[in-house]
Parts: structure tokens; sequence; C-alpha cells
């Protein structure tokens, strides 16, 4: 029985930063600055140090441009950065487009003028684009 309440003791380490009495730990800022490095698998490459993002500036207008640039990409009038050719897939085209058209009806009121205008534009261009590409 004395083994097993060995076994089932545990220790319990104050990790906090301040004392309780306000101060800063002397041995705090040397605990938060530790790396532990975990021993790496044969044959396992390891990941490389994640890096800064590159500082897009993602708003609403250029959330929807992207949208909006996917759909054009699927109609088939600009060709796919992936592969330089341009390929209509108007299912893809269509779902883009329903999805803008969501967001245009979910997100009325709640936007300014600028992301207003250029929301409402690119679905009606872009409704005209499908509809035209569907004709042909």
């Amino acid at each position: 029985m004395d083994e097993e309440k060995e076994k089932a003791t545990f220790k319990v380490t104050d990790k906090r930063s301040f004392t309780a009495e306000g101060e800063l730990r002397k041995d705090a800022r040397a605990e938060s600055a530790k790396v532990v490095e975990f021993p790496q698998k044969e044959g396992e490459e390891k990941e490389p140090a994640p890096t800064e993002s590159p500082g897009i500036d993602l708003n609403f207008s250029s959330f929807v441009l992207s949208m909006a640039s996917s759909a054009m990409v699927h109609l088939g009038e600009v060709a796919d950065p992936g592969t330089g050719k341009r390929e209509s897939n108007l299912p893809a085209a269509k779902q883009m487009i329903d999805i803008l058209g969501i967001l245009q009806e979910k997100t009325r009121g709640n936007l300014t003028e600028d992301e207003s205008a250029i929301l409402e534009h690119l679905v009606y261009d872009l409704r005209l684009r499908y509809v035209e590409r569907v004709k042909k």
C-alpha cells in the first residue's frame, strides 16, 4: 500500500511570474525563455520555423474581390493561375456567385458605402457573365 501511495503522489510547481506580494519572481524570466526541443525521429524532416505573414492587408473588399476573381477563373474569363489555362467550370462559378449573393444579402446594412457598392457591382457583373456563358 505504501508503494501505491508513492506512485500516486505528484509534484506541484508554481510557474506564475509574480509572487503573492505582486513582485516578479527571480526565475520567472528564465523559465519563460526556455525552449523545449523534442527528439527528431529518423527519416522525419524538421518543420521550417514559422515566418511572419507578408503583410497582406485583408479586409472585406479584398475578400470579396478574391472570391470574384475565383468566379472569373471558373467562368473561363481569366486564366487559372495554377495551370495558365482558361477552362470553364460553370457549376463552380455558379456556386461562387451564389455565395457572393448570400454574402450581399446577409451583410446588407452592415457595410460601408464603398463595400456595398463593390459587392453589388461584382454580383451583378458576375451574374450577367454567367448567363452569357450558359447561353453559349
